[in-house]
């Protein structure tokens, strides 16, 4: 089974890179057009805020698929040291932007351990990896209910421990040793493409780190990401 998602995540990885590399250059005539059309508009402009929208979000898809290739070609071409806690800040407020009033019902915990050491990472891809799983989890919520984020610190290996835990609807028994592989999802055919978990998976595999679910129907899912401190 290791074997076969090896292989399939070499197959991903060759398909997410040649996907990355033909959005590249029209992204770049976006942002390009974007920045040459605020330029020319008034600073009284009605529609001067759409444009300042192309602009952000072209920028941020960029800097993502930028991010992707680099991933893909030299893991560690981008990697500093990072606050672990800064990017999930950051994760959860995207994800609190994109489901809006959905989260009404869930609660939301945070536990940061103060004492955490930095990490040698790129951030912009942690992020991502963060954003899917804190999707999942928010999306297992449909009817409500509590997700929990904690951070820990294990002296003895120096690892830093991310763990995600959610009260939803939990993973099936025979789903579970699946869902890192490219193309398994749980949702409705059409809704979701099944790529988020893997793409999760890529990441901290490239940041020498590891991933692993805990679940079981109707009683939640546990994430736990392990990443070597710097």
């Amino acid at each position: 089974e290791r074997l076969h998602l090896s292989e399939n995540l070499a197959v991903y990885s060759e398909l997410m890179g040649g996907i990355a590399h033909q959005l590249n250059n029209p992204l770049i005539g976006v942002v390009n057009f974007s920045e040459v059309l605020l330029k020319e508009m008034d600073r009284d402009d009605p529609k001067k805020n759409l444009a300042e929208t192309i602009s952000r979000a072209s920028k941020e898809c960029l800097r993502i698929i930028t991010s992707v290739l680099n991933c893909i070609k030299d893991p560690y071409l981008t990697f500093s040291r990072i606050d672990i806690h800064e990017i999930l800040t950051n994760s959860l407020q995207v994800a609190q932007e994109q489901f809006g009033d959905s989260l009404d019902k869930v609660s939301i915990k945070t536990l940061w351990n103060p004492n955490l050491s930095p990490i040698w990472g790129d951030g912009i891809q942690l992020k991502q990896c963060f954003l899917n799983i804190l999707t999942n989890a928010i999306q297992a919520l449909p009817n409500g209910g509590s997700l929990q984020i904690e951070t820990k610190y294990d002296e003895k290996t120096k690892d830093v421990e991310i763990i995600f835990s959610d009260t939803g609807i939990g993973i099936p028994k025979e789903y579970l040793n699946k869902i890192f592989m490219p193309f398994v999802s749980l949702k409705k055919r059409g809704k979701r493409h099944g790529l988020g978990l893997s793409f999760a998976y890529q990441i901290v595999k490239n940041h020498g780190g590891h991933i692993h679910a805990q679940s079981e129907s109707g009683l939640g899912s546990t994430f736990t990401i392990t990443l070597p401190a710097s």
